[in-house]
């Protein structure tokens, strides 16, 4: 960046009162945990929220699965069956060597269970996250009983011995799959968007927002070793003296420079 853009950048935070060198206030405890759920979570690499990783691995499985059906269809069976463990993998990726491997589905919708039930237990959690997270939490439990049946469907297609067997099971597959989602709405069931919407009008009923500013804060949200407790890191501060600082480091032409111009 050119010297006369951080210095047009300084003249703007100037004049907007400087807003911009001045920490943002990171959330309460309470609405870090539901930003988890919501945002962006600490748990992910990919600056997703713990909903939107669970519906990327949901639309995996949903377009993997509709391979699986092309191929049993064309009779192609082997084909069929090595998308079924492709599928498999993406639902759950644990017994991949690396130790960085995603969350799969049911991880990921525990953890947002986990979150949205803790949300209500700190100290710090307003009133209408005390009231409606623990029946959120009572209902969502139901997105991880049918999560569970998703992964039952997927193996049973793993033992499947036959293209006929595949199409049945693919069929259960993707209607579950979308039913999880909310893709499908199924009565009496609850899904991510239920979820989703459920956790966004808690938070409106007291006027609390998880603004993009805050995403720091939710990707640095970390449990304290030894305890149940959960914490922010520290966030970094900017320092003023950066902004006069030129790529180089030459510092000549601004406040106290040691060239020969008048600084006054």
């Amino acid at each position: 960046m050119s010297r006369q853009t951080l210095l047009l950048l300084l003249l703007s935070l100037l004049t907007s009162g400087c807003s911009a060198l001045t920490p943002h206030k990171a959330p309460t405890l309470a609405q870090g945990h539901i930003g988890q759920v919501l945002v962006a979570s600490s748990s992910l690499q990919e600056g997703k929220s713990l909903l939107q990783h669970a519906r990327s691995i949901l639309q995996a499985i949903i377009d993997t699965n509709s391979e699986v059906v092309r191929r049993a269809e064309s009779q192609d069976f082997i084909g069929a069956k090595r998308r079924v463990f492709d599928m498999a993998e993406i639902n759950d990726p644990r017994n991949r060597e690396a130790s960085s491997a995603p969350l799969g589905l049911r991880d990921t919708i525990s953890k947002a269970l986990f979150h949205t039930q803790e949300s209500a237990r700190t100290n710090d959690a307003s009133g209408a996250i005390q009231s409606y997270a623990p029946d959120i939490w009572r209902k969502a439990n139901r997105i991880l009983e049918d999560a569970a049946t998703l992964s039952t469907y997927i193996n049973f297609g793993l033992n499947a011995d036959s293209a006929e067997s595949l199409l049945i099971i693919a069929e259960e597959i993707e209607d579950t799959a979308r039913q999880i989602s909310g893709q499908t709405a199924v009565a009496g069931g609850y899904n991510l968007e239920d979820m989703e919407r459920e956790l966004a009008f808690m938070l409106a009923t007291n006027n609390e927002q998880l603004i993009e500013a805050d995403i720091w804060y939710l990707e640095n949200f970390d449990p304290i070793p030894g305890t149940r407790e959960w914490a922010f890191k520290p966030k970094p501060q900017i320092q003023r003296r950066d902004i006069f600082a030129s790529d180089n480091n030459n510092t000549t032409g601004g406040f106290n420079d040691d060239d020969d111009d008048d600084d006054d």
